[in-house]
């Protein structure tokens, strides 16, 4: 079952980027006073000092398609695994080449998940 969830890593970098879907499980967070300023957060009403959501990998790519409209697309090659990253809005490509990754599919979507959090950080350091 591990590996229908994000990384401990991933679950940091989607609440820092205002991932906030209901969740089932919770993993423990050390040092939360280095991650948030206050340390404090709260998810959907649960608030917890050591402990922060962790997010089914489909739940994450269904909260990039509903609030950001991105789609992560995983397809499969003859020795390789390869994902791209469309805007919803007309299915475009956000001019990112295909990435191809000769792991497995788990870790194919692990990887395109990195790559999205990436763009959402990356455009709100932009607005800011």
């Amino acid at each position: 079952m591990k590996q229908e969830f994000v990384t401990h890593e991933q679950a940091l970098a989607l609440k820092k980027i205002g991932f906030n879907m209901p969740v089932n499980w919770f993993v423990s967070v050390d040092d939360v006073d280095e991650i948030w300023e206050g340390g404090e957060y709260n998810w959907n009403g649960y608030t917890e000092d050591k402990n922060i959501s962790l997010p089914l990998k489909q739940q994450v790519f269904r909260w990039f398609r509903n609030k950001y409209r991105l789609t992560g697309l995983i397809e499969i090659g003859t020795q390789e695994y390869t994902y791209q990253i469309y805007d919803k809005q007309g299915m475009k490509e956000l001019g990112l080449d295909p990435i191809k990754y000769n792991g497995s599919y788990e870790e194919a979507e692990l990887a395109c998940i990195n790559n999205l959090i990436q763009i959402i950080s990356d455009d709100t350091r932009e607005q800011s």
